[in-house]
C-alpha cells in the first residue's frame, strides 16, 4: 500500500464513522452498526468506533455483543466513558458486582463524574449497601447539586428508615426545579407508605394525579395502597385506569391479578398474571403470584412448575429486589397466615439473603402447616 493509499483508507474509515454517528444520533442503531462495521474492516484499531458500536448494541438490547465492543475499545484506549457504559450493560444484565467494578474503574480515571457517581450509588443500593450509596450521593452533591442526586439520596434514606431526611431531600429537589413536582409527590407518597401512613400516602398520589391524570405509576401505586387497605374494588378501578393509559404496564396487570386472587376470581387472576408475564417475563412477584393462584385451584403440579421457575429467577435478583419481594410476602402472610406456600417462599428468600435462622423458622412453619408440601416439591423435582 502506498503512502497516499493509507491516507485514503483513513479518510474512508472516518467518513463511514461520521455517517454511522449521524444515524446513531437519530436512533437508527441497526443502520449505524453497518457503517461502524465497515469502518472497522478498514481500520480495526479505530478505538472510538468500537465505543460507538458498543453504544448502538446496548440500545438494541444486544448486551453480550456490547460488552465485547467496549472490551475492544478499552484494549486500545483506557477511558472512563467506556468503563461507565460497560457498567451500564452489566446493570441491564443484573450483574451488579461486575457493574460496580466497571464504575470504580471509571471513577479512578474521572473521580468527579457526577453521572458515574450516581450510577455507583444506584448499584450499591441494589446490592443492599445503602449507607455506601449515600456517601456516593454526598460526593456528587458537592460537585454538582442537581435534582437527580437529591431524589436518589432521598430514596436511599427512605430505605434506611430515615424518612424525615428523605422528605427534606425531595423538598430540596423541588426547590431546585419545580418541574419535578410529579416525581417528588410520588416519592413522598412512597415514604408515607413505608411508614404505614396510608392516608397521607394517598393524598400525595392524588396531588400527583391532579398534576398529570395520565400518570400510570400514580394509578398503580394508588391501587396498591388501596389493595393493602382491603379496598379491593377501588384498587381494581385504579389498575384499570393505569391499563387504559398503558396496556403494557406489567405491574398493573400483576397487581390487578393479585386483587382478583384475593376475591377468589382465580381464572381472571391467571389471565392477568399471564399478560404481566408476557410483558415482563422476569418479574419474580408475578411468577410467584401465578404459582400461588394455581395452588389455590388445586393444580399442584403446574403450581410447582411455576414455583421452580420463580426460584431460578431469584438467582439473578439483586439484594434490593429480594428485599422488596420479602416485603411483599410479608403482606401476603397478613392475608394468608395459614398458607404453607407463602411461608415456604419467605424461607427460600431469607435463605438467599443469608438469613439462615429466620429462613429455617419459616420453612419449619411451612412444614407445620402442611407436612406434605415439601414432599410434593421433592417428588416434582
Amino acid at each position: 500500500m502506498g503512502f497516499f493509499d493509507k491516507f485514503k483508507k483513513k479518510d474512508d474509515a472516518d467518513s463511514l464513522t461520521f455517517k454511522g454517528l449521524k444515524l446513531e444520533k437519530k436512533g437508527k442503531y441497526l443502520e449505524s452498526l453497518e457503517f461502524f462495521d465497515k469502518a472497522l474492516e478498514l481500520d480495526p484499531n479505530k478505538y472510538e468506533v468500537w465505543y460507538y458500536k458498543g453504544n448502538g448494541l446496548y440500545e438494541l438490547g444486544r448486551y453480550e455483543e456490547a460488552l465485547e465492543a467496549f472490551d475492544h475499545n478499552l484494549e486500545l484506549n483506557i477511558n472512563a466513558l467506556a468503563w461507565h457504559n460497560k457498567g451500564q450493560v452489566f446493570i441491564r444484565l443484573r450483574k451488579y458486582e461486575e457493574a460496580l467494578k466497571c464504575t470504580n474503574n471509571a471513577l479512578e480515571i474521572n473521580p468527579n463524574d457526577v453521572e458515574t457517581l450516581l450510577n455507583k450509588g444506584a448499584i450499591l443500593s441494589q446490592l443492599g449497601r445503602s449507607e455506601e450509596a449515600l456517601k456516593c450521593y454526598d460526593i456528587a452533591l458537592k460537585i454538582d447539586p442537581i435534582v437527580n442526586i437529591f431524589i436518589n439520596k432521598g430514596t436511599a434514606l427512605s430505605r434506611l428508615g430515615k424518612c424525615e431526611e428523605a422528605i427534606e431531600c425531595f423538598d430540596k429537589a423541588l426547590e431546585i426545579d419545580p418541574n419535578w413536582d410529579l416525581v417528588v409527590m410520588h416519592c413522598k407518597s412512597s415514604v408515607f407508605q413505608e411508614l404505614g401512613k396510608y392516608e397521607e400516602a394517598l393524598k400525595y398520589l392524588d396531588d400527583a394525579l391532579e398534576i398529570c391524570y395520565d400518570y400510570t405509576d400514580g394509578w398503580v401505586n394508588k391501587g396498591a395502597i388501596l389493595r393493602d387497605l382491603g379496598k379491593n374494588d377501588e384498587a381494581i378501578e385504579c389498575f384499570d385506569k393505569a391499563l387504559k393509559i398503558d396496556p403494557k404496564s406489567s405491574i398493573a396487570w400483576n397487581n390487578k391479578g393479585s386483587v382478583l386472587e384475593r376475591l377468589e376470581n382465580y381464572q381472571e387472576a391467571l389471565e392477568a398474571f399471564n399478560k404481566s408475564i408476557d410483558i415482563d417475563p422476569k418479574s419474580l412477584e408475578t411468577w410467584y403470584n401465578k404459582s400461588h393462584t394455581l395452588w389455590k385451584l388445586g393444580k399442584y403440579s403446574e403450581s410447582i412448575d411455576f414455583f421452580n421457575q420463580a426460584l431460578e429467577l431469584c438467582l439473578s435478583y439483586s439484594i434490593l429486589e429480594l428485599q422488596g419481594f420479602l416485603e411483599y410476602l410479608d403482606k401476603c402472610i397478613e392475608i394468608y397466615p395459614e398458607d404453607a406456600l407463602v411461608w415456604f417462599n419467605k424461607g427460600i428468600i431469607l435463605k438467599q439473603l443469608g438469613k439462615s435462622q429466620e429462613a429455617l423458622e419459616c420453612l419449619n412453619k411451612s412444614r407445620d402447616l402442611d407436612p406434605d408440601f415439601e414432599t410434593m416439591l421433592k417428588d416434582k423435582k
